[in-house]
């Protein structure tokens, strides 16, 4: 006898489904009770059965994350934070006189009348210094440098080689975007060498090519091979981020992943605090990348405690680490791992090795996944274009506006702490609504109201007169886009099966950083036509992106996925009603395959 429609949907992963083509929600439902009871179909392992054995968040996943994980997310923090110091430029500069020392903006060395100097004592210098009145043809660029205020930065690569005026003023955006660009280029080397050869070695060699460049920045002699070495740095960084986010989600069942996420941003939230406080009270530029780089070198005796993923070791047949890890869990948990975990492990790992007797020697013999098998896979390249789409238009907004912090206002130390600030209550956010609201209902409603919040600085005009005004709209629409990087991430990493999961993240976050270039390129050109420009550009772009929510799956409460096989295809969400399923529909309880088995077959009626 079939399932009724008003049946709970069930979906653990191994069991026989389908997609039920009369249901407008589209639910997943089992194709009949006998399918259901099926000890063939239905009585799968998975690999959260085992993790429930052992517990789904006992002592020692508390201690991986707690310990080793969330402070290895400071470590990324640091080494990120300090980048809108080094390249800022300071708002008041000047031609250097030799002849007025210490001269200031308002002492104008130059006498320039008042029409000329509005435009031009920056960057100009006249023609005749005993000349009262000069306009701009009888002016030219300062010969001399220029002398810069040191009363917010003592100094800045802008300061200290002089990239002011011409185009040498696009040279610190310039820096900014390529190294975004760069580095992402890390990100599907970092994505080949976590699904190779594992999460951990990922992690560490990646750091340690983040402290060595770091150190080299801080000894930098001029603009270009300082922006080769950032490059490096930059290429560094992001695996080291991938490694810890996938890691963690490969270790905890599904009901802890969005508070893990959530987590992920509470700690680079706390980062990026104590960088900008880090950075009011050194000012240096060169110091202040030693600051931050040198507190590292103790991470990487923190990463020798990080575990390999168990996950991973099983995609490799690793079978032995994969019980080392489960035993060792076990322990610090102070569960019996004879009693409750060995059987089902044993059985987890017998499945895996029929699946591989299944396939042809030609198969088996050196089986590497790739980002050519994303793309061969039908349902996976969907997704992936999706997600790619999805990224991107995070990326552009929120890499956008915390390009923009330090731009906006008279005080950009307190901008950028700000915007830090505010990262935190965006981070718990998307831990109160991702899972009760789903994932697709939780991302639309940020990027609509962070779009609207953007739009609605337009009715603040002149910018100057309503400073506070539009700062707490920037900021609010900062939290908005927070919240949607971190559901973003989350969706990237559930719609991926752990054989290409690393390639996989890696893939849509490196699209999602070349498009996101675009970010500081639209501070740059709109900055100077009224501070609230760019926040227009932001806003428009996030409303018409939102669409894009329509064409992926709802990934909450469901099961990671393990293989290729265990991608199911999906349908774009048809009605309003949609968004809404997470609303009623109960979370999966997550239980072993024994009592999941005896509850539905027990239930049952013929």
């Amino acid at each position: 006898m079939a399932v009724e429609d008003d049946e709970e949907c069930i979906h653990p992963k191994g069991a026989a489904i389908c997609q039920d083509e009369t249901s407008e929600l589209g639910l997943l439902k089992f194709q009949s009770e006998k399918d259901l009871c099926d000890g063939n179909k239905l009585d799968v392992v998975q690999f959260d059965d085992v993790l429930i054995a052992v517990h789904p968040f006992g002592p020692y996943q508390k201690l991986i994350v707690f310990g080793v994980l969330l402070p290895c997310m400071l470590a990324y923090a640091f080494s990120n934070g300090f980048w809108l110091f080094v390249i800022a430029t300071p708002e008041k500069f000047w031609c250097r006189n030799p002849d007025n020392e210490g001269g200031t903006l308002n002492s104008t060395p130059y006498g320039f009348s008042q029409a000329a100097r509005n435009v031009s004592e920056q960057c100009f210098e006249p023609l005749d210094t005993n000349q009262r009145d000069v306009i701009i043809r009888h002016v030219y660029r300062c010969r001399r440098g220029w002398d810069f205020d040191q009363s917010v930065y003592e100094s800045t690569i802008v300061t200290e080689w002089q990239l002011v005026c011409s185009s040498y003023d696009f040279y610190p955006t310039l820096l900014y975007i390529i190294t975004y660009i760069v580095g992402t280029l890390g990100l599907p080397i970092g994505g080949y060498f976590s699904d190779q050869y594992g999460r951990k070695k990922t992690y560490f060699v990646f750091l340690a090519l983040e402290i060595l460049s770091g150190i080299a920045l801080a000894f930098s002699t001029s603009y270009w091979p300082f922006v080769f070495i950032a490059c490096l740095h930059s290429v560094g960084c992001n695996p080291t981020y991938q490694a810890i986010y996938t890691l963690g989600q490969e270790i905890l069942c599904p009901e802890h992943r969005t508070t893990y996420t959530a987590l992920i941003g509470f700690f680079y939230a706390i980062g990026s605090c104590v960088c900008a406080i880090c950075a009011y009270y050194v000012r240096h530029w060169r110091k202040l990348i030693l600051t931050c780089t040198l507190p590292l070198t103790g991470f990487l005796a923190i990463s020798l405690l990080m575990p390999e993923s168990p996950r991973f070791n099983l995609s490799k047949k690793r079978y032995k680490e994969v019980e080392r890890f489960f035993r060792t869990a076990a322990k610090w948990n102070k569960v019996d791992y004879n009693l409750h975990c060995e059987d089902k492990l044993e059985e987890l790992i017998q499945q895996d090795k029929k699946a591989s007797t299944e396939r042809s020697p030609e198969e088996l013999e050196d089986r590497k996944y790739s980002f050519r098998d994303i793309f061969q896979h039908p349902v996976l390249r969907r997704r992936t274009i999706v997600l790619m789409t999805l990224s991107a238009t995070v990326a552009v907004c929120y890499g956008g506006l915390g390009y923009y912090a330090p731009q906006f206002g008279a005080n950009p130390h307190l901008n950028v702490f700000l915007t830090s600030v505010v990262d935190l209550p965006a981070s718990l956010l998307t831990q109160l609504i991702a899972d009760r609201f789903g994932r697709r209902l939780t991302i639309a409603t940020n990027f609509i109201l962070g779009g609207a919040t953007c739009l609605i600085t337009l009715a603040f005009h002149p910018a100057d007169q309503y400073y506070y005004a539009i700062l707490v709209l920037f900021l609010l629409a900062r939290m908005f886009a927070v919240s949607s990087y971190s559901v973003e991430e989350l969706i990237s990493c559930e719609n991926y099966p752990t054989v290409v999961r690393g390639e996989g993240f890696s893939l849509t976050n490196g699209v999602s950083g070349l498009v996101a270039s675009l970010g500081p390129l639209i501070v740059y050109l709109n900055v100077g036509e009224g501070s609230q420009m760019p926040l227009v550009w932001f806003g428009a772009i996030t409303i018409v992106g939102s669409m894009v929510v329509l064409f992926f799956p709802e990934t909450a409460h469901q099961p990671l996925l393990e293989t290729l096989d265990d991608v199911q295809d999906f349908v774009m969400v048809r009605s309003f009603k949609e968004f809404l399923v997470p609303l009623w529909q109960k979370p999966l309880k997550l239980e072993t395959v024994s009592q999941r088995t005896a509850n539905t077959c027990d239930s049952s009626t013929v």
